[in-house]
C-alpha cells in the first residue's frame, strides 16, 4: 500500500478517447491527448475537493465530464500547532 500522504492518481479509461482534460478545483492539471489518461494529484492539494475529468472522443460521442469528489486520510491531512487556550473561565 502506498501511504496516504503520497496523494493519489487518477485515469481515465475507456475506448475512442481523444482527449481528457483533468482540473482540480477548477484548475487546469493535465491535458492528455493519448493514454495512459491519468492525472496524479500530490498530497499537497489533495485536502478535499473535486477532481473533475472532461473526456472527449474520436467519433460521434458526446463529450462526458466525470467528477470525483474525494477527502484525504487522516495522515495527509496538516494540524497547525495547538494555541494558548483563551478560556477564561
Amino acid at each position: 500500500l502506498t501511504p496516504c500522504n503520497d496523494g493519489f492518481t487518477a485515469t481515465v479509461r475507456g475506448r475512442e478517447i481523444k482527449r481528457v482534460v483533468f482540473t482540480l478545483d477548477g484548475k487546469r492539471l493535465a491535458n492528455l491527448f493519448k493514454s495512459p489518461f491519468r492525472a496524479h494529484v500530490p498530497a499537497a492539494f489533495a485536502g478535499s475537493g473535486h477532481l473533475k475529468a472532461r473526456v472527449t472522443f474520436k467519433d460521434a460521442t458526446r463529450p462526458r465530464t466525470l467528477t470525483l469528489r474525494y477527502r484525504a486520510c487522516a495522515a495527509a491531512v496538516v494540524h497547525p500547532l495547538p494555541a494558548p487556550s483563551t478560556f477564561t473561565g
